[in-house]
Parts: structure tokens; sequence; C-alpha cells
């Protein structure tokens, strides 16, 4: 039968002085949370060799440094040291190799700002939690670690908040383009100002423009060729550019335009249309746009 690991969270203020009797022997990892708010105390580890297989994962979060010691002058590594520091806000983490030490495995890491706060790993869970095919853990803006539930058929996971992960339509998080040919392969580019709207469908509803690409079959010389998008939207035309995609003399593609973030957005219904607002003193031939949204 394979193992089953367990995993218990215990926490000691400046009044606890050792570990022993503070945890379950079946806990195979222990996250011991310190409260060092108070003063700067020490804490004794248990002997090695009743700590088989085990894992203690040191979190002080308070202001004052704590000294962990070992017992009967056991190393902490080798050749190493009988005692060690946790600073205060920091993480250390230490195992029993089960032969003659100690063995560090993350020393002094510095925890999230907001981590300091006693009242903020009340919701902790231990890893065993997770007992669902589907589920996952995730940390979060504060620096702890989540349970997400199972996701669905068709869902992906994505950030659907500030620093929020979640399951989300897959539809929802995609990227999305659209190609529009304005003049034939052997037809001149000239100054024009688009006549067929690019309507938006349900599928780019909430989108924004992020970036406009420009193609020449024959590339033109002098100047630049100017393209940008107008969008129509009830009854009112806006530019969706702040500065124009330009296709230099002598190239075939530019994708070097910027659309505006108040004017980029689409929605169902609206109509967008493609001018051309300059060309090369020696136009380019045939031309083609491709509009992508995410």
């Amino acid at each position: 039968m394979r193992k089953q690991y367990t995993f218990q969270r215990v926490l000691l203020s400046a009044y606890d002085t050792q570990l022993v009797g503070k945890y379950s022997d079946k806990a195979d990892t222990v996250m011991v949370e310190i409260d060092s708010s108070l003063k700067s105390f020490s804490i004794q580890l248990p002997d090695f060799m009743s700590s088989v297989g085990k894992q203690f994962a040191f979190k002080n979060l308070g202001a004052n440094a704590v000294t962990l010691l070992t017992k009967n002058g056991q190393y902490i590594d080798y050749p190493g040291t009988f005692t060690k520091l946790v600073a205060a806000y920091s993480f250390y983490s230490v195992a029993s190799n089960a032969f003659d030490k100690w063995l560090s495995l993350e020393t002094n890491a510095t925890l999230p700002p907001s981590a300091h706060d006693l009242d903020t790993h009340a919701d902790w869970k231990p890893y065993d939690s997770v007992n669902a095919h589907g589920q996952m853990i995730c940390c979060n803006s504060d620096g702890l670690w989540e349970k997400l539930s199972a996701g669905d058929v068709g869902k992906v996971l994505k950030i659907v908040a500030t620093d929020t992960p979640g399951w989300a339509d897959e539809s929802d998080g995609g990227a999305s383009a659209v190609a529009l040919a304005l003049f034939e392969h052997d037809e001149a580019v000239g100054i024009s100002t688009g006549e067929t709207g690019i309507p938006i469908s349900a599928e780019l509803n909430g989108k924004s423009l992020t970036v406009l690409t420009a193609n020449v079959a024959v590339a033109g010389s002098g100047s630049t060729t100017d393209i940008i998008v107008r969008r129509h939207r009830g009854g009112l035309d806006v530019s969706m550019m702040n500065s124009a995609t330009k296709i230099a003399s002598g190239a075939y593609t530019s994708s070097n335009g910027v659309p505006n973030p108040v004017n980029d957005d689409v929605a169902t219904g609206d109509l967008l249309f493609v001018d051309v607002t300059a060309t090369n003193t020696v136009s380019p031939l045939g031309l083609s746009v491709v509009l992508s949204f995410a």
C-alpha cells in the first residue's frame, strides 16, 4: 500500500521552549508558525533519531529572532552548528537524515510583506485537503497557499481578478484575429477611407485591439504607407489607434502602430473600418491587414 503523507500546523509562542509534544508522531511535515511578537526566545528541536522522515518548516511571523537548539550536541549540517537563528519574518526548513544530523533545506527566505500578520494564516489548510481530481493548490497575492476547486470541461486556468487565479471559459481568454484584403495584389495602394466594415460578433465582444499588422505584395519607395482602424458604434466614429501602422520605404510589412487604450475595445455589433491615410511616394501594390484582439 502506498504511504499517505500527512501535514500538521502548530503555533509556538514565547512560552514554548521545545517542539516535543507539540505535534503528532504520524505527521510527516510539520509547519511551525512562531509568534515572536513579544520577544526573542529559543526552541529545542527533538532528537533526530526520533524524527526519521520528518521535515519541520519554521515560519517566524514576528519582529524578533528565534533560535533553534539541538539536543545532545546534534549537528545541523556537518561540519555545522548546534544552533540556527531564524530571523524576524523569515522561513527555515530542516529535516532528519536518520543517521547523524539535521539537514537544512532552506534558510531565512524572506516572507511576503503581507504574510507577517498571524491573522492572515487562519485559513491555511493542510496539503491533504486536496482530495479530488482536478483540484489545484495556488499561491495567492498574500503569499498564502489556497485550494482551487476542480476545473470543468472546457475551462482554462487564468487570472480572473488582480493576482487571483481561477477557472474561466477558454473563449474568454484566447486571442483572435481578423484578416482583410484592401487592395488586390497588382493594384496600386492609394489613400482611401474604408468602405467595407468588419462586423464584430459575440466571440470578440469585450476584447481589445492589440496589433494592426499590414502587408503589401510589392514594396513602395519613399515616405511611408500609413494605416489606421476606425470604430463605428452607435452612429459615431472614433480612431482605435494612437499612431498608425507605417510601412517604410522598401518594406513589405509592419505592425508598429499603437492602439488607443481609450478606444481599443470592441463590442457585439460594432463595425470596424480600415483607412489608408498616406502612401509611399511610389505606391506599393496590394495591401492586406490583420487585426489582432485579446
